[in-house]
């Protein structure tokens, strides 16, 4: 039986990046006839227009590399140095990244730890 999987690997897609997983995955979401289906792109921040490849397609999720940003988010910033590979939040300015981190930080307590009070406890 062969696999029925949404996206092949080395397809490139377009994608709008609406939300940040922890350690940097950017989350693109592509409706479907069965519900929305997620697509973590490394190295990218929400707002961003970008292409990238698909590396692996599951069933319910794909994981892309990063292959151009097409759009900068509204909030990135210009840098004066090299991009770094696996820091999607330098061009971002200090305090955004700073919101981002502990936004997916407190994402992954509350999923994983089922912590709920976090914000009285922090």
């Amino acid at each position: 039986m062969g696999r029925n999987r949404l996206f092949k690997g080395g397809q490139e897609l377009e994608l709008e990046i609406i939300d940040i997983a922890f350690g940097g995955k950017g989350i693109a979401k592509v409706e479907t006839e069965k519900g929305d289906f997620t697509i973590f792109v490394p190295n990218t921040i929400p707002g961003q227009k970008v292409l990238a490849k698909v590396k692996k397609s599951k069933k319910r999720y794909a994981e892309c590399i990063l292959l151009e940003v097409i759009e900068r988010a509204p909030e990135e910033v210009e840098q004066s140095f090299q991009p770094i590979p696996g820091a999607p939040y330098m061009s971002l300015p200090i305090e955004e990244q700073i919101k981002l981190k502990k936004r997916t930080t407190f994402e992954l307590y509350k999923r994983i730890g089922e912590i709920d009070n976090l914000d009285i406890i922090f």
